[in-house]
């Protein structure tokens, strides 16, 4: 898990509750929006790892400017919100 942490910007891993689905999210304060799940902490950062090179691509491709790290940023500033969420096998 540390080599994993070491090629990521900063990031926040926080477990989720049973109403939020269970396992646990990732969330990248110097790029707004920008959050993954995953079952595992270990998950969560490989999910958080493709989350994050489509937010960057997204902005290249918008041709808004990528946040750098520990710079403030902003939702308005960059104006793109990327979420990945995939419901849990729940029986409705």
């Amino acid at each position: 898990m540390a080599s994993d942490a070491q090629a990521l910007p900063r990031f926040e891993i926080r477990p989720l509750s049973e109403d939020e689905g269970g396992g646990y999210l990732i969330e990248f304060p110097d790029f707004p929006g920008c959050i993954a799940d995953g079952e595992t902490p270990e998950e969560a950062m490989r999910e958080g790892r493709d989350a994050l090179a489509s937010y960057v691509r997204t902005l290249e491709d918008l041709g808004r400017p990528i946040p750098r790290p520990g710079e403030e940023a902003s939702t308005k500033s960059c104006g793109v919100r990327l979420m990945r969420r995939f419901p849990r096998g729940r029986a409705v």
